[in-house]
């Protein structure tokens, strides 16, 4: 009888055991899952960061573009302004003509080239915040998972 007592003490005892370090690999798990959550943090601060100076960049690009914008209309008034009244007659005043065309081929130039860096910029900004979402979800969702865990241990 006392045999049979001492095995059944036996059986609960490794089925405690047992109970125990599954909890320890649960908790284990969970720490590790912690980590990772700790480290897609910092990721995620960081894309927002980038993002920010994208944003930033963008705006500048785009305030550039308008004030080149301006210039280039200024001079094409001016152009226009100067044309019914001086009839090029000599090489200065075609010289002249020269180099304000010049001058609105350049600032155009310039134009398209800020509108390609704003298009990039813009791009690399949605794609950024894509990730960033991606990101946050994953996030979330590790957390969910480790609430979920750590209460069901503790509910145990």
């Amino acid at each position: 009888n006392h045999i049979i007592e001492l095995n059944e003490q036996i059986n609960n005892a490794k089925s405690l055991l047992q109970r125990r370090e599954t909890l320890i690999q649960t908790l284990e798990q969970q720490i590790i899952n912690l980590k990772q959550v700790k480290i897609d943090s910092g990721d995620t601060t960081k894309l927002e960061y980038e993002n920010r100076a994208l944003q930033d960049r963008l705006s500048s690009f785009e305030l550039e573009r308008t004030e080149m914008k301006r210039e280039i209309e200024w001079m094409q008034q001016e152009l226009e302004q100067q044309k019914p009244l001086s009839i090029p007659t000599n090489n200065e005043s075609m010289e002249q003509e020269q180099q304000y065309e010049l001058a609105i081929n350049k600032s155009q130039q310039r134009i398209e080239e800020l509108e390609q860096a704003v298009r990039e910029s813009l791009q690399i900004t949605t794609e950024r915040e894509y990730a960033m979402a991606q990101q946050k979800r994953k996030v979330e969702n590790l957390e969910k998972q480790v609430c979920f865990r750590v209460f069901c241990v503790l509910k145990k």
